[in-house]
């Protein structure tokens, strides 16, 4: 007998004696459906439900309460005491294996000794006014010392004066050009007071850096984060002039003394002077609250801003950049510390029955600024609750068919520090066999609606599992009726768009891992979307959630029973339940944006995206046969469902190109990314989308030359590729 046939079927010998030990587990026979994996022999509804009742609004209450009793910023004690707690708990659950990963890695913390501040200065030399180093403590909150001061994490150190300062209203691109083209307002050189919101805070600051600027203020509006005519915290939703936005600007996300590679024991730290400069900011920033903020807009001279420009703080908005008082100056001073510093990532696992080396991952930080009731406290106290009705099931005789894993992420709020080490340490496994990460950062920011982002394939099954979940407080409604037919902040129910937001991002981009991110939102018509009044501020506390957000913790149960039922259809079904075709329509939508947005430019090159939207065609061709097959698939046959299941797991794999994107090689994915000016965005072909803005944006598009444009031809190759691997992916065994 032949080498290769005696293997195989040892491979079928083995499955089907796993297959035969196997406790029967699921099945859904959902009304209406025509996708074959929700069309399997076995109890998968009862299961999946038994999981959702399980869990409890209280219990979730129970966890916010312990998470935000002291501050927990990453690096810390209470980072470490945190770890320790889910380490007891999991284990006191009886999930099989619990474990503490700690990473030493480099992070920034306010100088112990010399404070950053924005301070005016009187033409004598006096100083007339100093920003707040703390918000004023609420009665009741604990505070102590462990609360850091208002920083901004990796900003560059440094000091700046002038008599000369800049409203750049948010800081887009677009608001700097502005000012240096139309209001011939030179930037070079110059403090700058940018506004909180609209997008990533260190694309505000990378966008300074662009133009020149000497530095940054960022502030929080009153137009943005709070109701000047109404209450503040702690009688409402709203920020109160003293509160104040940390948070960190670092634009590539991981430990910076580990470029590319985990900082295990004995790793070789780059030191700061030999990073790439293009990776960190150069120029000192500082965060105040809007009491601040007003006390230098009104020292500014100049036009008045523009009235979109304009927010809500009891003065007229000027521009500069000469201050009022002749003589008077600004000083901006930095002065914070790298450090290197243990944060920990605590793993849980559950042994898969079936196929123990398949992996559905649920994920969320546990570091905060601060209290962090919000973020990431929220989604923290949710997974709680979600492992604790897992470990009944299991408590019952059940197991999962695949092996699941909860990971709370160390190191987060300084740039996913924890999470990308984790990526880099088991890249190798989570490529070949990560079947999802199902990832939640805030699980309710407001109340309002539900929205959600996630990989093509997973789409079909998160609007299944919000059929099956209750809408909060509506005892008629589901989950999807609610989310469907409410206010959001994009036409589709779900985006593509993951951008670099939270800690999937490694997944994805990196890893090609099939993710989802969602949470509870505000209402568009009062949000832009971005963030929320407390964010990230010591007002963030459990009895702003519990007074204000979610009083009844109602959203955090949706979501969190949502949640779960993804992750057990991942889990549990044996056939998995991705649907490949949705793959099609973005990779469609992705070309013809790119057509709207540039076919003149390329057009005027001779470039065409013709072969881009065959291989396009192809892969349509492909996934429709692919799916066309799944139809037919006999379910029994282990060895057969094992090769479509890894098929479908490769499709997204396909998509990673290991040089990376031209301008940011540490993103590998080449169809879903982020944007160049802002990594709250999403972009579809990023590679194509930067190189073609780098020569319409960043440079006069008339004076670039061919060569230059065989940048765009190469990185259009690149997709052409990945989408012909996609589709090779897809069709069956034979390679020819």
């Amino acid at each position: 007998m032949k080498q290769s046939t005696l293997l195989q079927l040892l491979v079928v010998s083995v499955l089907a004696s796993l297959a035969s030990s196997t406790t029967p587990s699921c099945k859904a026979n959902v009304k209406g459906s025509s996708n074959t994996f929700w069309q399997d022999d076995y109890n998968f509804d009862d299961t999946a439900q038994g999981l959702m009742d399980a869990m409890k609004a209280s219990s979730i209450d129970d966890y916010l309460k312990y998470l935000t009793s002291h501050p927990h910023m990453a690096g810390t004690s209470a980072d470490f005491e945190q770890a320790e707690y889910l380490r007891s708990l999991w284990t006191s659950q009886g999930l099989d294996q619990v474990s503490i990963k700690p990473y030493e890695v480099r992070m920034s913390f306010p100088h112990p000794k010399r404070s950053s501040k924005v301070t005016i200065i009187d033409e004598n030399g006096q100083v007339k006014f100093t920003s707040a180093l703390l918000e004023t403590p609420i009665e009741g909150t604990f505070y102590d010392e462990t609360v850091a001061p208002a920083y901004i994490a990796f900003s560059a150190n440094g000091s700046v004066e002038s008599d000369e300062l800049v409203f750049a209203n948010y800081g887009s691109y677009e608001d700097l050009r502005y000012l240096e083209e139309e209001l011939k307002i030179n930037l070079a050189g110059r403090l700058l007071l940018i506004r909180y919101g609209s997008f990533f805070r260190g694309d505000k600051v990378l966008n300074a850096q662009r133009f020149g600027a000497a530095g940054v203020i960022l502030y929080s509006d009153p137009a943005d984060y709070s109701d000047p005519e109404g209450e503040k915290y702690p009688n409402s939703y709203y920020l109160p002039g003293e509160g104040v936005q940390r948070g960190t600007i670092v634009w590539k996300d991981g430990d910076s003394s580990t470029p590319m590679y985990p900082a295990l024991p004995g790793a070789h730290r780059i030191s700061e002077d030999k990073m790439d400069m293009k990776e960190m900011p150069t120029i000192p920033v500082q965060p105040i609250g809007f009491n601040d903020a007003l006390k230098i807009m009104v020292q500014l001279s100049g036009p008045e801003a523009p009235p979109a420009w304009r927010g809500k703080l009891n003065t007229t908005y000027r521009i500069g950049p000469k201050l009022r008082v002749p003589g008077w100056k600004i000083r901006l001073e930095v002065h914070n510390e790298k450090k290197i510093v243990p944060t920990y990532t605590v793993v849980g696992f559950i042994r898969g029955e079936v196929e123990p080396d398949r992996y559905v991952i649920y994920g969320n930080h546990r570091d905060a600024w601060v209290f962090g009731s919000v973020d990431p406290s929220s989604a923290t106290a949710t997974m709680l609750e979600l492992v604790k009705s897992y470990s009944q099931l299991m408590q019952k005789g059940w197991r999962p068919r695949r092996s699941i894993l909860f990971c709370s992420w160390g190191g987060s709020e300084q740039g996913f520090i924890g999470v990308t080490e984790w990526v880099e340490e088991y890249l190798h496994l989570l490529s070949s066999r990560a079947v999802a990460y199902l990832n939640v950062d805030i699980a309710v920011m407001n109340a309002y609606n539900f929205a959600a982002a996630a990989t093509p394939v997973l789409h079909e099954l998160m609007k299944e599992g919000a059929k099956h979940v209750g809408a909060p407080n509506e005892p008629s409604m589901s989950l999807y009726e609610m989310w469907s037919t409410r206010r959001r902040f994009t036409k589709e129910l779900i985006t593509v768009s993951l951008s670099s937001v939270s800690d999937h991002a490694p997944f994805y981009q990196r890893a090609g891992v099939p993710c989802t991110y969602m949470s509870w939102t505000a209402d568009p018509e009062k949000s832009d979307g971005v963030d929320y009044p407390l964010y990230h501020s010591t007002y963030e506390t459990y009895d702003a959630m519990k007074n204000f957000i979610d009083p009844d913790f109602s959203h955090h149960l949706a979501l969190g029973q949502l949640w779960a039922y993804m992750g057990i259809a991942l889990a549990d079904k044996p056939l998995l339940p991705f649907v490949v075709e949705e793959e099609t329509n973005a990779l469609k939508t992705a070309v013809d944006t790119l057509e709207a947005k540039y076919g003149a430019a390329l057009a005027k090159r001779s470039i065409s995206l013709a072969y881009v939207r065959n291989s396009i065609s192809s892969f349509d061709a492909a996934a429709k046969g692919f799916q066309e097959r799944l139809q037919k698939l006999d379910q029994s046959n282990e060895l057969m469902l094992r090769v479509v299941n890894d098929q479908m797991m490769q499709l997204e794999k396909s998509f990673i190109y290991s040089e990376g994107l031209l301008h940011r090689s540490h993103m590998k994915n080449v169809i879903y990314g982020t944007s160049i000016f802002d990594q709250y965005s999403g972009s579809l072909l990023p590679g194509v989308e930067e190189t073609l803005q780098h020569l319409t944006v960043f440079v006069d598009e008339e004076s670039t030359s061919l060569d230059q444009w065989d940048d765009v031809r190469h990185q259009l190759s690149v997709v052409m590729a990945v989408i012909e691997s996609a589709t090779k992916t897809l069709q069956d065994v034979n390679i020819l």
